[in-house]
């Protein structure tokens, strides 16, 4: 990758880089985790997908969330939640207690 570099008041700087973030495989692995989300097909079969999500305290509510959107576009034709159809957590986070999830539903479903 090209990077160009100018002096400004006695330090450098970046003054050109690539677009897009850049990240070592020890910050990517701090900030990043990846977990598998599991969609069925037609038969009622499940198929893993891996999705990327940041490790944080709300990652139990972002695998939650993923799995009521439904699987990935491109695999959208082919697989699909097990949740109805309009399904939505009843709060903004999904509680993580002595590694147990409380997960709260809208009523409709």
């Amino acid at each position: 990758m090209r990077f160009e570099f100018t002096q400004v008041g006695g330090e450098w700087r970046i003054s050109s880089a690539p677009n897009g973030v850049i990240l070592d495989r020890i910050s990517f692995s701090a900030v990043w985790t990846n977990r598998q989300l599991y969609f069925l097909t037609p038969d009622n079969r499940l198929v893993a997908e891996t999705r990327w999500f940041l490790n944080r305290a709300t990652l139990s509510t972002q695998i939650i969330s993923g799995l009521l959107d439904g699987p990935n576009e491109a695999d959208a034709q082919a697989l699909r939640t097990g949740f109805p159809s309009g399904t939505t957590l009843a709060s903004d986070s999904v509680p993580v207690n002595g590694g147990i999830a409380r997960i709260e539903f809208s009523p409709s479903c």
